[in-house]
This record gives C-alpha cells, structure tokens and sequence, in this order.
C-alpha cells in the first residue's frame, strides 16, 4: 500500500488497513527513500489485469527515475499515476472487444509484440478465439472441479498458442498457457457475463 502524505498520525490508521488487505505497509518519511517504491508495489489487482498493472509500474519506475531531484514534480506525476489506475482499463477503442483486451495484452506482453507489429492482426484473432474457447468451458457446470476439462483447455490453449504461427508466442506456449489459464480463473465473472 502506498500513500503519499506528510501526516504521521495516519500510520496507525493504515498499518490497520494493511493487514485486512494482506499488504505490507511502507513508509517513506524522506523523499531520498523513494526508490522504496520501485521495490514495493502491490499486487491486489495484478492478477486481474497483468498487462495493465505492469504497464503502471513501469510508468511508476520511470517517474522516480527521471525526477529524482524534483519533488514536486514527482507529487504531480505521481497523483496523474493514481488517477489513472483508479480509472483502471478505460473503454479503449481495440482491436478486440473490451472483455478479450486483458487477454490480448498478456499475449502481447509475455511474447513482447508490439501493438505496431506486423503480427497484431494475427495474434487479435488469436486471442478471440482463445476467449471464445475460455467462454464456452466456464458454461460446463463447476468447471474448475472436473481436472479433465481443465486440462482439456490448457491443451486447446496450448495447441493453438504452438500452431498458431506466429514465432514469439510459440517461443512462450508453455508459459503463456499458464498465464492465460491463471487469468481466466481471476476473471471468471467477467467472462462469463460477457
């Protein structure tokens, strides 16, 4: 959890709140130990949207890092961060539906392509499908019970990810395949109400 303040009668206050979210609290009482910030960050909504939360960090790192000496220009960039993740993943106009962009962007991130890449077209359609397949196995009743289903779509993942065609994600199949899987646990709801 980070917070940034100049009153020392709140540390109590968010110790409390620290240990219901299960984060740990650091506090930063100088601005010479703010590369604290660049080691600590919090991983509440990471899971849910990976690319997106990446992207924040490395947007927090790169403020840090070029206004080292200009506090109050830190302040600035650092509350335009804030308002920016509290807005989270606006209504963008993509290349895919708004449900399959988190989906997309870990495609992208992990196979470190790029969004004017001559592949984006291909790797679009790929991540429809790969959401379409996810969609259609949340519809089997108590899905994550039953291994075999499972490890059914881990496969149709898989084998779409190594056939696909497209050299940097068949070079992370493996890896992917998990990423995606963890993804689709974490947004369920949301793929299912889609």
């Amino acid at each position: 959890m980070v917070m940034i303040n100049n009153r020392l009668d709140l540390e109590d206050q968010l110790s409390h709140t620290a240990i219901y979210t299960r984060e740990s609290l650091t506090l930063i009482e100088h601005k010479r130990n703010l590369d604290k910030l660049k080691n600590t960050s919090s991983n509440l909504n990471m899971e849910n949207d990976p690319a997106l939360y990446t992207g924040f960090y490395e947007r927090l790192q790169k403020i840090l890092d070029s206004y080292k000496e200009h506090w109050d220009r830190i302040i600035e960039e650092l509350t335009k961060l804030r308002e920016d993740i509290g807005k989270g993943r606006t209504d963008e106009a993509g290349i895919v539906d708004s449900p399959v962009m988190p989906f997309l962007d870990l495609m992208l991130m992990e196979a470190r392509i790029t969004m004017n890449s001559k592949e984006i077209i291909a790797v679009a359609k790929l991540s429809e499908l790969i959401y379409a397949r996810i969609k259609e196995s949340f519809s089997i009743p108590n899905f994550w019970q039953k291994p075999n289903e499972r490890r059914r779509l881990e496969g149709d993942i898989r084998d779409e990810l190594e056939y696909c065609g497209i050299e940097p994600l068949q070079e992370v199949a493996a890896k992917l395949t998990v990423d995606l899987i963890n993804l689709a646990h974490k947004r369920e709801a949301e793929v299912k109400g889609s």
